[in-house]
């Protein structure tokens, strides 16, 4: 990416705040932005497979979702993807294809690098490496807490457990799945939409979720963590 892009300011102010870049020093990072070139998406755009044989991407601006859909159309969220996050990680790492479909929530916007040279890179520059191998255990500990979530909490405790991992530091504001639909929060729990929304209309009356707000606010922090058995 050319230092005149209008993408330009926004992705190194972005992803140097992100575990992937933080740390790594200005010359390093400004040579990785060279091979880095912007795309910009709509939302509900998919990001078809032969696209991430192709190319790493890192997360700019907006949301997008991995999912699975089983043979009778129900689907499951498995990863919601922020800003500084890559995708496909796992074809990244074996070069195996796998069944997931990867679309975009928001206007979004993606850097995108070479597949190829992404993998020479790591090899010829062990700080970025030391900076992956951390964000890797953060992905894969997610995956580890959502199995262990499906396999042995109901859904409110799922439901409660999600809320907090995405509440601000100052215990009231929500982030990242505050404006989504209740079907989504299901599909990112193993639930269904009216389940989800009996639920969030239940920690309403009990005065844990703002009952005033459409979108997800706190009101008794202490509480939810009670029901989130954490």
């Amino acid at each position: 990416m050319k230092k005149d892009s209008p993408y330009y300011d926004l992705s190194k102010n972005l992803l140097k705040e992100t575990l992937l870049f933080k740390q790594m020093n200005n010359e390093l990072f400004e040579e990785a932005l060279t091979h880095l070139f912007p795309l910009s998406l709509p939302k509900k755009t998919i990001i078809e497979p032969y696209q991430t044989q192709k190319y790493i991407f890192i997360i700019v601006k907006g949301r997008v979702k991995i999912s699975q859909t089983n043979h009778v159309g129900r689907e499951y969220i498995i990863s919601l993807l922020n800003t500084g996050d890559l995708f496909d990680i796992i074809f990244f790492l074996d070069e195996k294809q796998h069944e997931v479909t990867i679309e975009t929530i928001d206007e979004t916007v993606l850097l995108k690098a070479d597949i190829n040279f992404a993998k020479k890179w790591l090899e010829t520059h062990p700080e970025f490496y030391k900076n992956l191998l951390p964000y890797l255990g953060n992905r894969m500990r997610e995956l580890e807490e959502n199995a262990v979530n499906l396999s042995l909490y109901d859904t409110m405790t799922r439901l409660s457990r999600l809320i907090l991992k995405n509440t601000d530091d100052d215990g009231i504001n929500v982030k990242n799945i505050n404006d989504l639909s209740h079907d989504t929060i299901a599909k990112m729990i193993g639930s269904v939409r009216k389940v989800v929304n009996l639920n969030i209309q239940k920690l309403k009356k009990e005065n844990i979720l703002n009952p005033s707000d459409k979108k997800l606010t706190l009101k008794n922090l202490k509480k939810l963590i009670r029901i989130a058995k954490i």
